[in-house]
């Protein structure tokens, strides 16, 4: 059976534990470095730069 090692997205870091779910029961985990908490595959992504500018010239 293969291990299978976590990264954190902002960090790269390996020192990840099991933080419980979200609301769609996802599992969360929390990097032990940078304290980031994130899931494996999230449905939604990131925004972008381009639609943050917009968000801010309309406020």
């Amino acid at each position: 059976m293969k291990k299978m090692y976590l990264t954190c997205p902002q960090c790269h870091s390996n020192h990840v534990t099991k933080n419980g779910f979200n609301r769609l029961k996802k599992q969360l985990y929390k990097c032990q470095d940078c304290g980031r908490q994130f899931v494996l595959h999230p449905a939604k992504g990131p925004v972008s730069q381009e639609t943050r500018e917009l968000i801010d010239r309309l406020l």
